[in-house]
């Protein structure tokens, strides 16, 4: 037995929809960093404060974009900076073997 109607409104439903990504990039060049936060052989410099502050961390494209902020950073404590890979087998911006190719030329102009 149907004791009461339901009763019915007209509403405008507003929804967000993304329309453009994130994009995330190097710190330095801001070149983007298409895989953020999964790319392989990340270049993460974590820069602490004081104790009891927020840590900042930044995002590089490659070695040579740490190095070259690395003069830039302002920090009352210390900074972390990123892994070395290894592992990978390509030449690759972000691996041990562009680290050091980086710093031999360096040495090398050094020495001329």
């Amino acid at each position: 037995m149907l004791i009461k109607k339901a009763k019915y409104k007209n509403v405008r439903i507003t929804s967000r929809k993304c329309i453009s990504r994130e994009v995330y990039g190097c710190d330095e060049c801001y070149h983007e960093i298409c895989e953020f936060p999964n790319e392989a052989a990340r270049l993460e410099v974590t820069v602490f404060q004081n104790p009891g502050a927020e840590a900042t961390t930044l995002h590089f494209c490659s070695w040579a974009c740490v190095l070259k902020h690395l003069p830039k950073i302002k920090c009352s404590y210390f900074a972390s900076l990123p892994y070395m890979y290894f592992d990978e087998t390509k030449p690759f911006p972000r691996t041990a073997k562009a680290l050091t190719n980086i710093l031999t030329v360096k040495e090398k102009r050094k020495n001329v």
